[in-house]
């Protein structure tokens, strides 16, 4: 008989500061906006 995983996936919110360049996959480009917003305006 198998056993259940119990594992699940997730994708959490993205932080919204951080000390490095994040790349991130999805997310519709939320971490680059914010990137530029910090970086030019």
């Amino acid at each position: 008989m198998k056993k259940k995983s119990k594992i699940s996936l997730s994708c959490p919110t993205p932080k919204k500061e951080y000390p490095n360049i994040i790349l991130a996959h999805g997310g519709g480009g939320k971490l680059t906006q914010d990137l530029i917003k910090y970086l030019f305006f």
